[in-house]
């Protein structure tokens, strides 16, 4: 689903659109009608940082004339819809470039047996655990990518 995504959104900045007009079309799409695409949710709101989804968010009220947060609080509930609200208002800490992932994976252990992946599978479930683990692998990327750099 990522990689056609992606591929999408491609093709929509070859044909002038922007990719936070690619990403509000698809979360309206995610949201419309009965039922709600988890899935979609998840990859584009866990997967953004601050900066795009404060352009998502602008783009998404020009075009449907409606407030993105509004929307996913009306079509989620429990905790889920706690942490997606939370991420598209923005509240997320941006990762800096002294983040000690080791140690953070350190500390958790000192706590538990299992590493922060099979912690989230052993103590939540369903979209909330996608969307956890969606957040630890965009961690894991982050890391690489500064490990790289």
């Amino acid at each position: 689903m990522a990689l056609v995504s992606e591929f999408l959104g491609e093709l929509t900045l070859s044909y002038g659109g922007s990719t936070a007009q690619y990403d509000a079309s698809e979360l309206k799409a995610s949201m419309k009608g009965l039922g709600t695409d988890e899935e979609t949710l998840i990859e584009m709101v866990c997967s953004r940082n601050n900066e795009e989804l404060l352009e998502i968010k602008r783009v998404y009220r020009e075009m449907f004339k409606k407030e993105l947060d509004k929307e996913v609080a009306g079509d989620t509930s429990g905790d889920f819809a706690k942490l997606l609200l939370a991420l598209v208002q923005t509240k997320r800490d941006e990762p800096s470039n002294v983040v000690d992932y080791e140690k953070i994976d350190e500390d958790a252990r000192s706590y538990s047996p299992y590493d922060m992946k099979e912690s989230i599978r052993k103590e939540v479930k369903g979209d909330l655990e996608k969307s956890f683990l969606t957040l630890v692998d965009l961690m894991k990327i982050q890391e690489d990518a500064q490990e790289n750099s």
